[in-house]
Parts: structure tokens; C-alpha cells; sequence
């Protein structure tokens, strides 16, 4: 549950502030990707209006597995 709270307060910050992004760290490359996944998934469940409000430079099922 920890990663999720994490993964979701990052995604947040990078969709807020210009410019920012976030570099998630684990012992194995796996988790890390399935870190990607979580914020993934947490932008697809915001509402419509923060998605207008901070739109992705492309589309989401078209970025990398191991990128954001």
C-alpha cells in the first residue's frame, strides 16, 4: 500500500509542476516497471477534468513499459 501512496504523490507532483519528473528506484527491474504500471493506472482513473487539465505529451498505451 506504501507504493501506491508513493507512486501516486509522485505522479502528482510531475503532473503539476513543469518540467519535473520522477525516477522510481527498486532492487530489481521488475518491481520498478510494476511501479511504472501504478502510476499508469492512476492516471487513467483520475477524473476527466484533471486529465484535460494536465494532458500527457502522447498517449498512454503508446509510452514505454519501463518509462513514464
Amino acid at each position: 500500500m506504501l507504493s501506491w501512496t508513493c507512486v501516486a504523490y509522485f505522479t502528482l507532483q510531475v503532473m503539476r509542476v513543469p518540467c519535473r519528473g520522477a525516477i522510481f528506484q527498486t532492487q530489481k527491474y521488475e518491481k520498478a516497471i510494476g511501479l511504472v504500471d501504478y502510476a499508469k493506472c492512476v492516471y487513467r482513473r483520475q477524473p476527466g477534468w484533471l486529465k484535460s487539465a494536465f494532458p500527457l505529451a502522447k498517449p498512454l498505451d503508446s509510452q514505454p513499459h519501463d518509462r513514464s
